[in-house]
């Protein structure tokens, strides 16, 4: 109390007590109020306490100050990761070096772009940045990134490049666009991959159909099982099971409410009613062999996971490969 009395300057004074108090929005508030060297601890006050809204209504109009603590709010979003709102912020108060670096780390390509416009750089040190950008995006395998860079900066020059880094991100309406200004990249890289893209999608169709087909015709054999016990259990009365062939029959009659009761199926015609056997978590993602008591579950689940929906199919297949559908249609004079 007697420090408080002794202080001369009313700015100090109300500082000292709102920090004991923790208030450091009103702390800022008071330091506001004083010489530059109190508005600089305002400053670091609102860097160290986050309170950069607080600091932006507190300080509007004072340009200086104001891009002083955007410049900070920038930097605390690049290194709490958020990366396009820090560009924006950064370039909102001119620290376009600062911004595009936000921006590439957003993998906003045009962006990045104009903020390296706006540098002012000579031609060596423009040259240096873009491929500065360009090897950042391509170790992050960010093609069209890349391609976008060029595209930009020199597109006639880097024709080339842009056409390779569409073929590999499979942008085929890009690729499509840059293919028809040159006889070589259509030739050399347009079509080709094309034609590898339409061989990857026939080899997965092709495993598709083989793999829907093996599990029907294996679904069809236990059907054909479950279809032959009732036969055989009512012409031969006195046919026992051994307690494997039980349990499979058991299991695969578990859908008829007559079923009696079974251990292995875990269904009951009690007169408390029906329990079902619970189906067990990630059924679909193993590996049941023929003869196991989930098989037919596990077939019935996997085909129909293969199988292509009548609706859906144009939007499954097609819709999709719109762009690369559009190159084969491009070079349908090339043999595939």
């Amino acid at each position: 109390m007697d420090a408080l009395k002794a202080m001369t300057d009313p700015v100090e004074m109300k500082y000292k007590i709102t920090m004991d108090l923790k208030k450091y929005d009103k702390a800022v508030e008071e330091l506001s109020k004083g010489n530059p060297e109190q508005v600089e601890r305002g400053f670091n006050l609102i860097k160290q306490h986050n309170l950069y809204h607080h600091g932006l209504k507190l300080f509007a109009g004072k340009e200086e100050i104001s891009k002083r603590i955007k410049e900070a709010l920038g930097d605390y979003l690049h290194v709490n990761k958020d990366y396009k709102l820090a560009g924006l912020v950064l370039e909102s108060c001119g620290a376009y070096a600062k911004a595009l670096e936000s921006f590439k780390n957003a993998r906003n390509a045009k962006k990045t772009w104009e903020n390296i416009q706006r540098l002012g750089l000579d031609k060596e040190k423009l040259e240096n940045k873009i491929q500065d950008c360009v090897a950042y995006f391509t170790e992050k395998n960010a093609y069209n990134e890349v391609a976008a860079i060029y595209e930009y900066y020199s597109p006639e020059e880097k024709l080339t490049e842009i056409a390779q880094c569409y073929a590999k991100t499979g942008n085929w309406l890009a690729l499509t666009s840059v293919a028809q200004k040159s006889a070589d990249i259509r030739e050399n890289i347009a079509v080709p991959a094309v034609k590898l893209e339409a061989n990857l999608k026939i080899n997965a169709l092709l495993e598709r159909i083989n793999e829907y087909q093996t599990k029907y015709q294996r679904f069809l054999g236990v059907q054909e099982k479950k279809r032959l016990m009732p036969l055989i259990m009512g012409n031969n009365p006195d046919f026992q099971f051994d307690s494997d062939a039980s349990s499979d029959f058991t299991d695969l009659s578990s859908s008829s409410k007559r079923t009696t009761s079974s251990k292995a199926s875990g269904t009951s015609t009690s007169s408390k009613g029906s329990r079902k056997s619970k189906t067990p978590k990630n059924l679909l993602k193993r590996k049941v062999k023929e003869g196991s008591l989930l098989e037919e579950e596990y077939l019935v689940g996997t085909l129909n996971l293969l199988k292509f929906n009548e609706k859906l199919k144009g939007k499954e297949i097609f819709s999709k490969g719109n762009y690369y559908i559009k190159g084969i249609f491009l070079y349908k004079g090339d043999n595939f």
